[in-house]
């Protein structure tokens, strides 16, 4: 994956609550872990508070999940990102976790 492709994923993984709702598979690049979100749901969030009220308004009470096994904010949602693989996730530690 280029550097560019990796950012733009990375800028996924921020106010993400609404793609994650939608989507039947996450994975995070900080453990490196795939599951279903109904089995293994997101109870932390980051970067604001989720309202009802405020579910259709872009922006507006969207917040970042935090990972359920490692506690980083660096989800990544089918959704979003498309398949979640083994390798994607790989990619984007070793760019943003390795030093």
């Amino acid at each position: 994956m280029t550097d560019n492709e990796l950012q733009k994923l990375h800028d996924l993984s921020t106010l993400n609550r609404y793609a994650i709702d939608a989507s039947d598979q996450i994975g995070c690049f900080g453990c490196e872990r795939m599951w279903d979100p109904l089995e293994f749901p997101i109870k932390e969030w980051c970067d604001g508070n989720f309202c009802e009220e405020n579910k259709d308004t872009p922006g507006e009470g969207n917040a970042t999940a935090l990972c359920p096994f490692c506690g980083i904010d660096s989800i990544l949602t089918k959704l979003g990102a498309g398949e979640i693989t083994t390798e994607m996730l790989d990619a984007m530690n070793r760019r943003w976790f390795t030093k």
